[in-house]
């Protein structure tokens, strides 16, 4: 993995999804953008949440589970 790429998680403590990166990880909020690695190439979403579910989803991506994937910053 790169050094700007890094995995999609949760972080209990802020009940955010995050970005995992090899020594650090990045709490995503409504609105932010990045890119995801799915079936072999890199696509661009954002991540919002489902009211009054409070519930996480990617955009172009929704009702899929992405927590594991390998993501990146939008560049």
């Amino acid at each position: 993995m790169k050094k700007n790429e890094g995995v999609l998680g949760f972080n209990p403590s802020s009940k955010r999804v995050c970005i995992a990166y090899t020594d650090h990880s990045v709490d995503l909020h409504c609105g932010d953008c990045f890119q995801i690695f799915l079936d072999g190439r890199w696509l661009d979403t954002a991540i919002e949440m489902r009211w009054p579910d409070r519930e996480w989803y990617l955009t172009g991506f929704s009702g899929r589970n992405f927590l594991g994937l390998r993501a990146r910053d939008r560049k």
